[in-house]
Order: C-alpha cells, then sequence, then structure tokens
C-alpha cells in the first residue's frame, strides 16, 4: 500500500476548463456591453412601480428610499419610492 500523494498528476478536465473560461468570457463581454450600452441603468435604482429612479418620469427622483425595513425581502422592495 503506497502512501503520499500522487506524483505522476496532471490535468483531466480540459473540457471543463474550457467551458468554464467561455463563461468568464462572455461574462466579462455582457458586462463590458451593459455598462457601455445601459445608459446608466446597470446600477439605477427601481421603486415598486418598476420604473428606474433619476430616469423618464422620474427624471427628478434620482435616489430610493424605503419607508420600512421590516418584513420580508419581498414587500420591503415593493415599497420603494423615488425621492429627491
Amino acid at each position: 500500500m503506497e502512501t503520499g500523494y500522487n506524483k505522476n498528476r496532471g490535468c483531466t478536465d480540459i473540457l471543463c476548463l474550457i467551458i468554464f473560461l467561455s463563461f468568464l468570457g462572455s461574462l466579462v463581454g455582457c458586462s463590458i456591453y451593459g455598462a457601455s450600452q445601459g445608459d446608466g441603468k446597470m446600477a439605477a435604482p427601481y421603486d415598486r412601480h418598476n420604473e428606474f429612479c433619476g430616469y423618464g418620469d422620474r427624471e427628478d427622483y434620482p435616489n430610493l428610499y424605503w419607508p420600512s425595513l421590516i418584513g420580508d425581502v419581498k414587500s420591503v422592495l415593493n415599497n420603494g419610492v423615488c425621492v429627491k
């Protein structure tokens, strides 16, 4: 019985490595595309009416305010209001 680690090691999952690297490349590509074409909406908050704060009818209201942080996540997110 041998003990210790195997000294004759090698890469066995080349296909998984290729898939993983292509996933990372597509993730970076989509992020760059979204940041350049998204008009800043990637990081913009949206209110309970699913409209972006600081854009369109709410251009004068760039910030999001939650009147209450009590309750489950869905009820908290459904109470957001765009404010100045």
